[in-house]
């Protein structure tokens, strides 16, 4: 997320940085943040860093910011990421919602509908799993990081379908 400012090398050394070493990507980070206060983007990566070093609560803190400066589709649906993870699958679902509805072509080709169907599935609701399974991009694929299921839409639709079905007999 610190792309707003920086020049395409810097990206890559700062995302090498963020693979190898979290706490010193935070470090940089927060140096970002003092520089642009006003910049959510700034707020945006320490949220990333805050989630790579297990700091969820401060993850929330700087992404809500974000969002204060920035309501757009990007920090909802990063919102919606982090309270899936923490298990507030209804807020969750609202911010997806947000999100979709924001951007909607920006949402299509996100990681949002993946998001999006496992909080379904979790509910129980399989229909409205497949319609945001059916809506992920045929080139889709994700090792399944932070949370989300791993595979392409095939694979990720019939684990969709199983996650729903436990829900569905948990609930009966």
């Amino acid at each position: 997320m610190l792309v707003a400012k920086l020049e395409p090398d810097e990206n890559l050394r700062n995302w090498h940085l963020y693979k190898t070493d979290p706490e010193k990507y935070l470090d940089l980070c927060h140096r970002i943040v003092q520089e642009y206060p006003d910049d959510p983007c700034a707020y945006g990566s320490c949220h990333t860093a805050w989630l790579r070093v297990g700091r969820p609560d401060k993850a929330m803190e700087d992404i809500e910011t974000a969002i204060r400066l920035r309501p757009d589709s990007g920090n909802f649906a990063a919102r919606g990421e982090l309270l899936y993870l923490q298990g507030d699958i209804a807020a969750a679902l609202k911010d997806f919602d947000r999100a979709e509805a924001l951007d909607p072509a920006d949402w299509s080709e996100a990681f949002g509908p993946v998001y999006r169907a496992q909080c379904h599935a979790h509910l129980g609701n399989l229909e409205a799993a497949l319609r945001d399974c059916q809506s992920i991009n045929d080139q889709h694929w994700t090792p399944g990081i932070h949370g989300m299921l791993p595979g392409n839409r095939a694979e990720i639709t019939a684990q969709i379908v199983r996650i729903a079905g436990e829900a569905l007999r948990r609930k009966s």
